[in-house]
């Protein structure tokens, strides 16, 4: 009958900026507020989670279709745009922590209301496994007029993972609850 989950860490939480954060243990506690378009099973095998397919066009072209009726969690759509903009996002940015798993990629271009193409500068056979299970769809419509992103503060945390953020203070605590309208509920 307990519905909170309490865990401890002896790492404290400094940032929950995902353009700054630089540690496995911050990514731990982002990775339930910020989806990704494929995570990977325990097998290790890629599993659609905000896309719900991919196809190789081509060893250097992958068309990515996302989940429809996704929301962020202040209620506004998940889009093309939004995952678009996430890797242009990163990849603009220069952020460290994803760089070798944006470094494949050229162009990415919106085929449609629901594909993205990545075009890539070269064949990359870790592609789906590697980059798109590794870069978090940001809200565009927040990030778009944020004039440094990597020093943003973020305090608000809007994703569209299957946790929303309650409330976050650094080196003490960050809470999470379950996002009721999230696609596949947490158990």
């Amino acid at each position: 009958d307990k519905t909170v989950l309490t865990v401890a860490s002896n790492v404290n939480i400094d940032d929950i900026n995902p353009l700054s954060s630089k540690s496995v243990y911050g990514w731990r506690n982002l990775r339930l507020i910020y989806d990704k378009l494929v995570r990977l099973s325990p097998e290790i095998e890629p599993v659609p989670w905000a896309a719900v397919g991919w196809d190789v066009v081509a060893d250097d072209v992958i068309d990515v279709e996302l989940r429809q009726g996704m929301t962020f969690h202040d209620g506004e759509p998940v889009t093309v745009e939004d995952v678009k903009f996430s890797y242009e996002l990163f990849i603009n940015e220069n952020v460290e922590y994803f760089a070798s798993f944006l470094a494949p990629i050229d162009t990415i271009e919106i085929m449609d209301e629901n594909t993205v193409r990545f075009n890539l500068q070269y064949a990359y056979a870790p592609f789906i496994t590697n980059t798109l299970a590794q870069i978090p769809i940001l809200p565009m419509h927040i990030w778009e007029s944020i004039e440094n992103p990597v020093q943003y503060a973020n305090m608000d945390a809007i994703g569209s993972g299957p946790f929303k953020m309650e409330r976050f203070q650094t080196g003490e605590e960050l809470v999470v609850s379950r996002f009721d309208d999230y696609f596949e509920q947490p158990i």
